[in-house]
């Protein structure tokens, strides 16, 4: 690695991927993150710290095993940080796990499609300021997801824990005016179960809610047809254990909750469902450009391996496409990896979760990208503007 101001005499940069629900972290050059874990922290409650006897604050999946006792905050909001004195501490973790110190490896941090100005500036402060990285640099997480499957140009749908982003990409450049963005997403959808369970009596974490909308919920491929069907108990009614060994029948909403992706009105959201936003980002792009966009959709985030969601997102697609542009598969692509020791990437359900960390993985590792850097020298001389300039 050559970058002005040393920097080739440092080890392997860190590539950071914090998202609403997860901070993925790890080096370049590596086929999958070393270290994954929740986007959330939590911090006792005043009134209960006894000073120099009792941890205050706690992360990741620490601080939700403790969640009865601490009051939970979420740092990432709709892709963008909304509180960095939490932040902070969700990376101060980042680097212990990794077990490095922060002054001797640059960074390279995606950034969510809607990433204000004052918030790049402010990441910019708060890392070459608070953890003094050598280099930093911020890359969109969707021409990454496209990275990572080989392709520099098509549809990027990010199907995340806050909402789903459709952008289209060009030669590895966004096309911001076509980009799309709906709330329903994960978050959504789990806390439309967490009412429903609420309702019925249960008394259900978000965690052990959201592990049964993972474990037994689908995309149906006829709704109305399954809607008529699904008084039969026998073909769609489970049950989910919960932690004290209460058993919790789950229902039609096995499929009525995911269906919101593609009818929000029945969540009680205004906002058309992913197909309609699609399409229409897809046709507001350069018509030379929509035939090769059709033919290349890539799916990523948790909420994409919900299953049936590619296949019916596929099918309603088909429908509103031009004939004159064929759809290919979702996610055409996809590519088998070896795993690494924390994380593995050979599935599916691995890639998709991991696919915007694997193409800035990709993205540090060329050549080309070295004079990228934005370095601790050009940020003190030309301040934090320098990042929405160059980034």
């Amino acid at each position: 690695m050559v970058i002005e101001g040393g920097l080739s005499q440092l080890s392997s940069p860190v590539v950071l991927d914090a998202g609403s629900d997860a901070v993925r972290c790890g080096f370049a050059h590596d086929q999958g993150p070393r270290y994954v874990f929740p986007s959330v922290v939590g911090w006792t409650p005043k009134s209960q710290i006894q000073e120099d006897k009792e941890k205050f604050c706690y992360v990741g999946s620490e601080s939700q095993n403790k969640a009865k006792m601490l009051n939970l905050t979420y740092p990432i909001q709709n892709g963008q940080i909304s509180n960095f004195e939490n932040i902070e501490k969700l990376f101060d973790h980042m680097y212990e796990e990794l077990t490095i110190s922060s002054k001797y490896q640059p960074v390279l941090m995606t950034q969510h499609i809607l990433n204000s100005i004052k918030n790049k500036e402010n990441t910019a402060q708060m890392m070459f300021e608070n953890f003094e990285v050598p280099g930093l640099y911020l890359e969109f997480q969707n021409p990454l997801a496209l990275y990572s499957s080989g392709h520099k140009t098509g549809v990027s749908i990010d199907a995340g824990h806050s909402g789903v982003t459709v952008v289209p990409v060009n030669d590895g450049v966004c096309v911001k005016e076509a980009s799309k963005h709906t709330p329903v997403g994960g978050r959504v959808l789990t806390d439309y179960l967490a009412d429903m369970y609420s309702r019925r009596g249960y008394d259900i974490t978000l965690e052990t809610v959201r592990q049964i909308k993972e474990s037994l919920c689908y995309v149906s491929n006829d709704f109305s047809e399954e809607m008529q069907t699904g008084g039969c108990e026998f073909i769609f009614d489970k049950t989910y254990q919960l932690p004290d060994g209460q058993e919790v029948n789950i229902e039609s909403e096995r499929f009525y909750c995911p269906e919101g992706l593609f009818s929000p009105e029945l969540l009680g959201v205004n906002k058309d469902g992913i197909h309609k936003i699609a399409h229409d980002s897809i046709l507001q792009c350069h018509e030379i450009l929509q035939k090769e966009l059709f033919a290349n959709i890539l799916m990523t985030g948790g909420t994409s391996i919900c299953k049936g969601f590619k296949e019916r997102l596929f099918s309603e697609l088909k429908k509103l496409a031009p004939k004159s542009h064929p759809m290919s598969k979702i996610n055409p692509d996809f590519r088998n990896r070896t795993a690494t020791n924390i994380t593995d990437t050979k599935t599916k359900e691995g890639y998709a979760m991991n696919a915007v960390w694997i193409g800035g993985s990709i993205l540090v590792s060329l050549n080309d990208f070295q004079h990228m850097w934005i370095t601790k020298q050009e940020y003190e001389e030309k301040g934090s503007y320098i990042i929405s300039k160059r980034c």
